[in-house]
């Protein structure tokens, strides 16, 4: 080959490789294959804080706050954790970010490149590429310009308003020297020899050392004129910008090494320097003479230093070299005192942490102390009161990144007198959302999902349940800093949702035994609402008997209509909660489900501390007494319940006999948004039927007027009870109970053994809301499905079992039960915006249980009294002409759709339409949801672990519409022994859930238990939340607008007085911004965009330099040569003319 064509091959592929960098620098000369790229994976999103974090940044004018991560995303937050995903164009880590203060731009800086976003817009504006690294940068608030510098040592300036690169730049031409191209090769060589010996540091010291870099930039804040440089061979330099020349030169650092952050007095006289060995110098600027002060050396290298004085010289050159860097150094200032704060190592463990140095004489070593403010520390960011780069202000908090994997954003307040700090406040709007921050270090499990569920409801609803949260948080010293965001950024009007008449709503319930509520409606943007703790939020009159056994949290339910929750523990207990945004005094009821009681159960049903008769009817009358009382004047308030100001207020309880714990509930209204009907099924293969509600004790005289002052009235919880049954009794002698006219039950126990593994439990109720009889209101049958795959019909007129069948995929639980019409149109019964939050049915003595009657409907009463005992025909008969309806199971292992028939003498057909057969498959928790498309039409939605897809079904023939494939995004594990699917722990890697409208589906994995590695980087975490869209382009997550135009600035500091200005020698504050301005506003190289995107390295700049100097010095010759042509052409003239007058 000839050595023609092997400079055009060089060019060739040089031009390749600048042709790739632009293009995708991530992956040069690579073209991503087909079969690779999944579409759907634009509809997969990760809220919150995930992954690894490695920059922090906060606008205190706007209140937000940015995150950088090692992917090259970026998050900006507001408040109520509303949220804006970004990625870098160049996708490498996130080294730096800075927000340009009262505007829509952002600050981005990777190793490679410096790129201007506008987040408002959600597009990049500006890039700056660079083919070599990125050693320094510094941006302060309120200057327009930013300093930064590459691996060619030199300085630029930076316009970030006008997108203006100066050509001007900053070298130090006396240290860096020109080595031959030999002598750097073997420095290179001894360096790659070093760095294979050495621990690797967190600051890079691998450049040349014949070439000293700037490692760290700042401005200083009296006068921007004049320009701090650190470098990394220990050398400080500062810059005058407009002489352009080296005020002073400090050299006295070099055998400190690195120099790793620097920092400015507020006055401009002094300045602080960390280095990589762990010290701190406070030197006191002059022009003619510097002093320098050592105020911090680390604790560790003290240690090190010790250690290595007892050791031979010949295991000290063995040994490792150790670094302790100084990072992110700030002076920072109180009301009346100064501190210092920055990240180093405070311990022999090498643990980066967050350490204060304060004292009363920054002169005098001995009166400084240095204090641990917080370990395992990622980064910080003060928030001061003022955003101007000469005066900050104060110093109120400082936002923390922990680095411990818990992923979680806190906030430290200080007090400004003590310089005391807060214990960390965590933003847990902004660190729930992934689902991958583990509040209790002690133990990292008790943060994880253990059930999740979601509803639909109406916005009152959210507002009501975020007061929570408010209420939990209503101390100021409590709240996050970070609440930016326009004043129409509210939870219950999601961006791009605000025509929804309703809302979504996800519960996940958590094995810390908190239960943790959530807006859903935007998948791109989940907004945490509020935590309840059951073993918090018992009511103060509720006395806790098992506070000693800890309990555990089996399942929920919730009803939207009117707003109650139902929480059963392991402890066989069902705990009732009412949502409300009063305070109430409620008589909290305890309710026995003793099956060995027989009349008088009802009779006792609202007594509140103890379990036997004789006790129930002391209290009995002791409530009579009460009622007296008050005809004859105002209870005193200490015989009054406490009021309750919590918004879930717990009502009462439900305890179970024989220890047997609920494992299924269903609610639904009755008539009443104060009534609801609780169907619930246990371990032991036992349904009861209640029905509750609210009451309170208000009389309203003849006139209208309330006899019972409102802060009098108490309320509690009235249990009806409508009868049990047992599923587990031999068939044909099926026992059941109904309710007598007298509404006495007669309840005959199981026939079971307590603790028989292989009694089947009720693992799904459902509510078939047709209208199957006469006499029908809302609902009159129900679907059991069991754990051992059985599906039972009960009556609720006789409570009992009807018809039953069995699925072909035995001996695993039912996971779900749902109703469609032939059309494939859900059977359900919903109603919103009739909920009166503020009162509850009147009963004039609470312990009349008899008046309850007026609540419900006579026509059930009635009808589960005549035909429940004294028909023959076991219930009433159902209507003729009654039309088909589809019943859809499903379990872990197949999903099957039946055609429900009634016929005469209550006869009930099911016939299997469709099956499929998940031999092969592992179908998540067993559910299949029934969601709402974009065009309107309902679909089914399930997970299938062993393809890792999402799979859509037709509700009338269960035929599959669509699979959207989650990989590479997610990979779910799979399981192919009938073991490892009745595991409960398997089943607890993965939980799913999807929103009733939009197909808006939540997927949480456990990863600590997944041994399936995913392909995002996210391995680190515990635990992850997926939100995926299933509605292609008809999507709801529209991001909101967190950018607030026209937001008044502080008022500016006061600057010096004229006559100090006069006799000051530093120039003012307007002097030195203007002074800037005019240096850097020559005709300098534009900024490429990414359409046109420019290379600048330091080898083109300098042969460009060298080009312009030779053109230079051409066009000066030339001048020279016309200069002397022309004096030659004058000097004959001038010769010719005298010759001229010396002849006359």
């Amino acid at each position: 080959m000839s050595i023609f064509n092997k400079i055009k091959k060089f060019i060739k592929d040089e031009d390749e490789d600048e042709e790739d960098i632009f293009k995708k620098p991530t992956t040069p000369n690579k073209t991503p294959n087909k079969q690779n790229i999944n579409e759907f994976e634009k509809n997969i999103f990760i809220n919150g804080i995930y992954g690894t974090k490695s920059a922090l940044a906060f606008d205190n004018v706007l209140n937000l706050c940015a995150i950088g991560f090692n992917d090259g995303s970026f998050k900006i937050f507001g408040k109520h954790g509303y949220e804006i995903p970004l990625k870098a164009h160049t996708k490498s880590m996130i080294k730096k970010i800075y927000f340009i203060i009262n505007s829509p731009f952002i600050i981005i800086v990777t190793d490679s490149s410096i790129e201007k976003w506008d987040y408002d817009r959600m597009k990049l504006n500006n890039i700056l590429l660079y083919k070599t690294r990125i050693t320094s940068i510094c941006q302060s608030n309120g200057l327009k310009h930013l300093f930064f510098s590459t691996e060619d040592s030199m300085i630029q300036t930076y316009n970030i308003h006008n997108n203006f690169l100066s050509s001007y730049q900053l070298y130090d031409y006396e240290h860096n020297g020109q080595t031959s191209q030999q002598q750097q090769q073997q420095q290179q060589q001894q360096q790659q020899q070093q760095q294979q010996q050495q621990q690797q540091p967190e600051f890079d010291v691998k450049c040349n050392e014949s070439i000293a870099l700037p490692s760290c930039l700042k401005v200083n804040p009296t006068n921007a004129n004049q320009l701090l440089v650190g470098y990394n061979n220990g050398l400080i330099l500062i810059f005058n910008l407009e002489s352009k020349k080296i005020e002073k030169r400090i050299e006295s650092f070099i055998k400190c090494g690195y120099c790793t952050s620097i920092c400015w007095s507020r006055n401009g006289s002094k300045f602080v320097a960390g280095f990589l060995n762990g010290e701190i110098h406070l030197i006191k600027y002059s022009i003619q003479n510097s002093t320098s002060i050592l105020i911090y050396k680390s604790q560790s290298q003290q240690t090190q230093q010790q250690q290595q004085q007892q050791q031979q010289q010949q295991q000290q050159q063995q040994q490792q070299q150790q670094y302790y860097p100084i990072d992110q150094l700030e002076i920072l200032y109180t009301n009346n005192k100064k501190l210092i704060l920055f990240k180093g190592v405070n311990n022999i463990d090498n643990i980066k942490s967050l350490i204060l140095i304060k004292g009363d004489n920054f002169k005098n070593v001995n009166h400084l102390s240095s204090v641990q403010v917080f370990s395992n520390l990622l980064s910080y960011y003060p928030i001061t009161t003022l955003p101007y780069y000469n005066n900050n202000g104060f110093v109120e908090s400082l936002l923390l990144i922990e680095s411990n994997g818990a992923n979680r954003l806190l906030e430290l307040k200080i007090d400004q007198k003590t310089l005391f700090f807060s214990n960390p406040i965590s933003c847990d709007e902004i660190n729930l959302k992934s689902f991958s921050c583990n509040n209790n270090n002690n133990n990292n499990n008790n943060n994880k999902v253990k059930l999740m569920r979601s509803y639909q409801c109406d916005s009152k609803t959210i507002d009501l349940i975020y007061q929570l949260f408010e209420s939990n948080n209503n101390n100021n010293n409590k709240k996050s800093s970070i609440n930016g965001g326009p004043e129409t950024l509210t939870l219950n009007k999601l961006p791009g949702v605000s025509s929804l008449p309703f809302q979504q709503l996800m519960i996940t319930v958590h094995y810390d035994n908190t239960i943790q509520f959530w807006n859903s409606s935007d998948p791109k943007n989940i907004l945490y609402l509020g935590t309840l703790n059951i073993n918090n939020n018992n009511n103060n009159n509720n006395n806790n008997n098992n506070s000693a056994t800890t309990i555990e949290i089996i399942t929920i339910s919730f009803s939207v209509s009117n707003l109650l929750l139902t929480i059963s523990t392991s402890n066989s207990e069902l705990l009732i909660y009412h949502i409300s945004d009063f305070s109430k005094r409620i008589d909290t009821l305890i309710y026995n489900n003793n099956n060995n009681n027989n009349n008088n159960s009802n009779n006792n049903n609202n007594n509140n501390n103890n379990n036997n008769n004789n006790n129930n009817n002391n209290n009995n009358n002791n409530n009579n007494n009460t009622v007296e009382q008050q005809k004859d004047g105002i209870k005193e308030d200490k015989e009054l319940p406490n009021a309750v100001f919590d918004v879930f207020k717990l009502m009462g309880k439900i305890i179970m006999g024989n220890g047997e714990n609920i494992t299924s509930i269903t609610l639904n209204p009755y008539k009443s948004s104060y009534s609801t009907r609780l169907l619930i099924g246990t371990d032991l293969g036992n349904v009861y039927h209640y029905i509750v509600s609210i009451v309170n004790n208000k009389e309203v005289g003849g006139d209208g007027i309330p006899t019972i002052p409102s802060s009098q009235v108490v309320y509690t919880l009235a249990v009806f009870s409508f009868g049990n049954c047992s599923t587990t009794a031999t068939p044909g002698i099926i026992n059941a109970s109904p309710s007598s006219s007298s509404n006495n039950i007669a309840v005959t126990t199981p026939s079971t053994v307590i603790g028989d593994s292989t009694i089947p439990a009720i693992t799904s109720i459902s509510l078939c809301f047709y209208p199957i009889h006469n006499s029908d209101i809302d609902s009159s049958i129900v679907y059991l499905g069991t754990s051992d795959a059985n599906i039972m019909v009960l009556d609720l007129q006789t409570m009992k079992i009807i018809s039953s069948f069995k699925l072909s995929n035995s001996g695993v639980p039912v996971g779900s039960l749902l109703f469609t019409n032939k059309r494939g149109d859900p059977i359900q019964f919903l109603f919103f915006g009739s909920i009166n939050h503020d009162d509850a049915e009147s009963i004039e003595n609470l312990n009349d249980i008899s008046t309850l009657s007026k609540i419900f409907n006579n026509d059930l009463l009635n009808s589960t009294t005549t035909t429940g005992i004294n028909n023959n025909n076991g219930g009433e008969e159902f209507k003729s002409m009654i039309e088909e309806i589809s019943l859809i199971v499903s379990t872990i292992k197949e999903i099957s759709i039946y055609s429900v028939s009634f016929g005469s003498n209550k006869i009930i057909q099911h016939k299997r339409l469709n099956k499929h057969d998940g031999s092969n498959k592992y179908f998540i928790d067993g559910l299949v949801h029934l969601s709402t498309q974009s065009d309107g039409k309902p679909v089914l939605i399930s997970l299938d672990a062993s393809t890792s897809s999402i799979e859509l079904y037709n509700t009338i023939n269960l035929d599959k519409l669509k699979s959207n494939s989650l990989l590479p995004i997610i990979r779910l594990p799979t399981f192919s022994s009938s073991s490892s699917l009745n595991n409960n722990n398997n089943n607890n890697i993965i939980k799913f859930t999807v929103t009733p409208s939009y197909s808006n589906g939540y997927l949480y994995i456990d990863n600590n238990n997944n041994n399936n590695n995913n392909n995002n980087n996210n391995n680190n975490n515990n635990s992850l939340l997926y939100c995926i869209s299933n509605n292609g382009g008809h999507q709801l997550n529209q991001y909101p607008t967190l950018f607030v135009d026209n937001i008044p600035m502080p008022p500016l500091p006061k600057g010096k007085s004229k006559f100090t200005s006069f006799f000051s020698s530093k120039p003012s504050q307007q002097t030195t911004e203007s002074n800037l301005d005019r240096i850097f506003s020559e005709d300098g190289n534009k900024i490429p965009t990414p359409s046109h995107s420019q290379q600048i390295a330091g080898i083109s700049d300098l042969l460009n330099k060298a080009k312009e100097a030779l053109e230079k010095r051409g066009d000066q010759l030339k001048e020279l040569e016309l200069k002397t042509s022309e004096m030659e052409m004058s000097s004959r003239a001038f010769s010719q003319m005298a010759k001229q007058l010396s002849k006359k």
